[in-house]
């Protein structure tokens, strides 16, 4: 009967990510909300509600069930593909004891981030150097605490390397086609198939180490095609390194997944590049680097209109019945000055070129006009840079109104600045995983599995919210272990 059964290791819960996430609501007071959904403006306008006054500070409500969703989501489409989260996509604490708790690894681009993980408790061999620049001073520090994969995709790389960490374990980054991507990276980054091959002959001449090869397609990729061409790419890398007698064990397909909603969804991505990786490295460990994957969703901003003016402008100059020019006709724009902007949390528009979304969030009880206007929403700052959205439609605000903007958990507050002195937030955290159900679901699925098997436990557990469920819905949610 069980060799009958359809089993998979997607979606999977194991029990310790179960205690893993209560730990954390724990240490960060995160307040849970049953349901099982995801956060709702009317939690968020409740959970603002929570201040005395209204806070003079932009505030952050961070959903810790988000996360663990997204790394479900990630397990059930990639279940063979180990992520290695991008810590310079967002450093919030909350997010990395998690997904350190949850078995990721880790992409570390500096000192200081590496020495963050490692002050999490994370061993080195789940840290993955992954910036082929490789400063000295990084790969002294690599060698020092036991960090040996890193990234190279040049003569100097692998020179430095053989100087300065010389039991590093090298994988060659090669270039893409990351033209449908909106962040684009070969402009910097990966070595072409030529160049790749002449590597491997440098590295064989120096003894430096080569494990594996790796790309990276750009972030915010738009074309799936992209990631099973460059999986094809490495493949030509793969076989040209172990002819030179390198005894290769990583691929690494990089980033560029999507963590909110896009023109193309993360399932889109997944399902092409898990048949590349099964057609052109089967039983090879492979890796990946997400970032805004597991960070995007699970950050709400909400900021306070702090100023307002309204201002009447008029396009036309028209010419009256005497020949007198006079102005056309006049029109307002209300101009809204919030607590936040572009040196903030707002720089995303310029270094991730992202698309924000102004949501009106009423106060509990009250009501929100419902007359628009065109609007334009500023940063605090002194600089007329500062212009977070401008000429769009909205409803008017008055002073102290809350904006709501989703989706602001990546390249967000990791690259903000104290410019004008404006470098502070409120934190809230939440929980709309429900732990306690979950467990019930655990200890429901082990007794059907030992039913309908007669033998084994069920140490893992699989959920599907309609949202997340494309194109699996005949696929089985339980992984049998041997007892």
């Amino acid at each position: 009967m069980r060799d009958k059964m359809t089993l998979s290791y997607s979606n999977m819960l194991l029990e310790n990510d179960l205690k893993v996430i209560q730990k954390l609501e724990k240490k960060y007071n995160a307040i849970p909300l049953k349901g099982d959904v995801d956060l709702q403006t009317t939690d968020i306008a409740k959970l603002m509600g929570m201040f005395a006054e209204p806070p003079e500070d932009p505030v952050y409500v961070i959903d810790i069930g988000k996360m663990v969703k997204q790394m479900v989501l990630w397990r059930q489409y990639l279940p063979n593909v180990k992520p290695f989260y991008a810590v310079k996509c967002n450093g919030n604490p909350a997010l990395i004891d998690l997904l350190t708790g949850m078995g990721c690894g880790f992409d570390c681009a500096s000192i200081k981030e590496s020495q963050t993980i490692l002050d999490c408790g994370v061993s080195a061999e789940r840290i993955l150097l992954a910036n082929p620049s490789l400063p000295i001073p990084l790969l002294q520090f690599a060698r020092e605490h036991g960090i040996q994969k890193v990234v190279a995709d040049c003569e100097a790389g692998l020179q430095k390397i053989h100087v300065h960490h010389p039991g590093a374990k090298v994988i060659i980054r090669i270039v893409t086609d990351d033209s449908a991507s909106v962040c684009q990276f070969s402009c910097k980054f990966g070595a072409s198939l030529e160049t790749a091959f002449s590597l491997l002959k440098v590295a064989k001449n120096l003894s430096v180490d080569v494990i594996g090869v790796s790309f990276h397609v750009g972030s915010g990729c738009g074309d799936p095609n992209a990631f099973v061409k460059a999986v094809q790419a490495a493949n030509v890398v793969w076989r040209e390194a172990r002819s030179h007698g390198f005894h290769m064990q990583i691929l690494d397909i990089g980033g560029g997944f999507p963590g909110s909603e896009a023109a193309v969804s993360f399932p889109e991505i997944a399902v092409p590049v898990q048949r590349a990786i099964q057609e052109y490295f089967p039983g090879v460990v492979v890796i990946a680097e997400p970032g805004r994957f597991f960070s995007a969703a699970s950050h709400t901003l909400i900021t306070t209109v702090v100023n307002k003016r309204v201002i009447r402008k008029s396009d036309e100059i028209a010419v009256d019945a005497s020949g007198n020019n006079t102005l056309g006709p006049v029109r307002e724009e209300c101009q809204y000055y919030l607590n936040d902007g572009v040196y903030q949390s707002f720089n995303c528009l310029f270094f991730d070129h992202a698309k924000v979304t102004p949501i009106p969030l009423p106060r509990q009880s009250q009501v929100l006009s419902t007359s628009t206007h065109t609007s334009t929403f500023f940063g605090p700052t002194c600089d007329g840079l500062d212009c977070i959205a401008r000429g769009i439609s909205f409803i008017e605000l008055e002073l102290g109104d809350w904006v709501l903007f989703p989706n602001m958990g990546a390249y967000t507050v990791a690259a903000a600045s104290p410019f004008n002195g404006y470098y502070k937030w409120n934190y809230i955290y939440v929980n709309t995983f429900d732990v306690h159900r979950e467990r019930e679901l655990l200890l429901r699925n082990v007794r059907k599995v030992s039913t309908i098997t007669g033998r084994g436990r069920a140490t893992v557990i699989g959920f599907k919210s309609k949202a997340e469920t494309v194109n699996v819905a005949e696929e089985a949610l339980l992984v049998m272990a041997e007892s």
